[in-house]
């Protein structure tokens, strides 16, 4: 996997998605304004290699899987939505 260097701002974020991978997983996924960055901060050639793969994937180099967190992805996808909106006022 890769490593996140860094927080990821809310003011990095246009939008938030919720997309099922093809194994059936739900996946969400913050839109970054500016995905270009956050791939070029990867380090190792791998973690890039991923994140660009993903990005072309699913419109984001970030995704977050709901299968292994211990909330409803409903619950979290509104949650963050929520934040995100409040943070734009």
């Amino acid at each position: 996997m890769f490593k996140i260097n860094r927080i990821i701002t809310w003011e990095e974020i246009e939008r938030i998605e919720v997309v099922n991978s093809m194994y059936g997983y739900k996946w969400i996924v913050p839109i970054l304004k500016n995905p270009e960055v956050f791939i070029s901060e990867q380090t190792s050639h791998f973690g890039k290699l991923i994140v660009k793969s993903d990005n072309q994937q699913y419109g984001s180099p970030l995704r977050i899987n709901t299968n292994t967190i211990n909330i409803n992805p409903s619950q979290l996808y509104k949650i963050l939505c929520l934040r995100l909106r409040k943070s734009k006022s």
